[in-house]
């Protein structure tokens, strides 16, 4: 399969199977087709490349990657959610402002615990293990949270434990902080953007605005945490013994990631002007997440906006290469692209990845949380009467979604979100139009982005 688009001055051609990107004059351009056939009347030295690329495997592959689709069912990653309330009434919250459908809660350290022995069981031997804090707010769990590092830490020392906590950022203080930049691999800010536009979907309990409130602490949390990581990667490069305690499980001296994280929804279609205006209070890495189902999510009727505005965040980036936007990146480079499995199944959700609820109930990721049907199991029991719906999950994939086969961006969306999809669409193997559409363009911008 072979997809192309002309951006920015560029003729852009993808061979989907094989991932190869070739930016190609427009003598080129017009001979490639998409289903393998070169165009009659081309120049002849046009052709020949043509030919020699198609020999190669590197134009008009064709690979079927069906028997991997199947596999792996290794638990890699779980997400806490360590508290089912929330200090915080966004419009838009999935999440029904924490309770995900039933009641306030708070997960003890002693189901965390379990959970970390969970995830350790279902690893099949790994070294290398994801744990996000996750909500609700989790910082309403503060003490569950650091037991949780301390436990995993000291009962499995020779697992490197990969941490990440999501946060409103309302209970942040020194200690938290600190406390985050040195045990936390990566943490998700919160922010919608603008002052007016974060206040009117995130406001406080009390319906007050919440920016004034978290944008201070995050810009002195990433400030601490970009000093923080450049000081410990010095000590790194002399300090063989700081090497390995990093290794070890003490992430000190690893780099360390932060997004700010903002939703946009149909009153701020103009997103790219938070992702700006994020920029401007000085971070660097920023996310902007489109909203779905509730009054405010993103409709059919507002697409075309959304598509051009992701054009004009293209040209903004492009001017300022030192903002990295998350849904533009995407690695090129085959040597470190995701694996197979993840690009046949995206997140791994009901697989590879797992959530637990405040009382040890597992389901297959964070969006499905409390909806008894899909309920796998316990932290204690494991995935028992849940074994046929981790099977279902495990043969849920680009092979099995409705028009994913045809799709050139199959292979950088895995497939799509399940728990979206079973929301708008009724089926996890029914994709929605509105994602699809999102999704493909950000594909076709984050290529032309590192096409010069």
């Amino acid at each position: 399969m072979v997809h192309k688009y002309r951006f920015d001055n560029k003729n852009i051609v993808l061979d989907v199977d094989s991932g190869i990107v070739h930016v190609v004059s427009d003598a080129a351009y017009a001979a490639i087709s998409a289903d393998g056939d070169t165009a009659a009347a081309v120049p002849a030295d046009v052709a020949a490349e043509i030919e020699q690329l198609r020999a190669a495997g590197l134009l008009y592959s064709e690979h079927d990657y069906s028997a991997y689709a199947h596999g792996s069912k290794v638990l890699k990653s779980l997400c806490l959610h360590v508290a089912h309330d929330c200090n915080l009434r966004c419009g838009y919250c999935f999440a029904g402002a924490g309770e995900y459908g039933g009641s306030r809660g708070i997960m003890t350290a002693k189901t965390a615990c379990a959970a970390v022995d969970f995830l350790v069981r279902g690893s099949g031997g790994r070294d290398l293990l994801e744990i996000d804090f996750f909500g609700g707010e989790p910082l309403l769990a503060w003490d569950t949270v650091t037991a949780t590092v301390d436990y995993a830490r000291a009962r499995y020392p020779d697992i490197t434990f990969s941490f990440t906590i999501t946060t409103n950022g309302l209970l942040l203080d020194d200690a938290k902080i600190d406390y985050i930049n040195e045990h936390m691999y990566n943490v998700v800010l919160s922010l919608d953007g603008r002052r007016e536009v974060n206040d009117k979907t995130r406001p406080t309990k009390s319906g007050a605005g919440s920016y004034d409130v978290v944008v201070p602490k995050f810009i002195e949390l990433v400030r601490r945490r970009t000093a923080h990581a450049a000081a410990t990667a010095a000590a790194t490069a002399s300090d063989t013994a700081t090497a390995t305690a990093a290794r070890n499980g003490n992430i000190t001296a690893r780099n360390k990631d932060y997004y700010v994280r903002a939703t946009f929804t149909r009153d701020n279609l103009d997103f790219a002007q938070d992702v700006r205006h994020i920029y401007d209070l000085g971070f660097r890495n920023i996310s902007a997440e489109p909203c779905t189902g509730s009054t405010y999510g993103i409709t059919e009727a507002d697409v075309p906006q959304v598509l051009a505005e992701y054009e004009t965040l293209y040209h903004w980036l492009k001017a300022n290469p030192d903002a990295l936007f998350f849904h533009f990146n995407i690695d090129l480079d085959l040597a470190h692209a995701p694996c197979i499995i993840r690009r046949l199944r995206g997140c791994g959700c009901g697989t590879e990845y797992a959530a637990v609820t405040p009382d040890g109930a597992v389901y297959p990721c964070h969006q499905y949380a409390g909806m008894a049907e899909y309920r796998l199991g316990d932290v204690w029991a494991g995935v028992g009467a849940g074994a046929g719906l981790a099977e279902y999950f495990a043969n849920t994939n680009v092979y099995s979604k409705a028009g994913c086969g045809e799709c050139f961006a199959k292979y950088y969306c895995g497939g799509g979100c399940n728990a979206l999809f079973k929301q708008t669409c009724g089926s996890e193997n029914t994709p929605t139009d509105v994602y699809c559409r999102l999704m493909r363009k950000r594909v076709e911008l984050a290529i032309a982005m590192q096409c010069g």
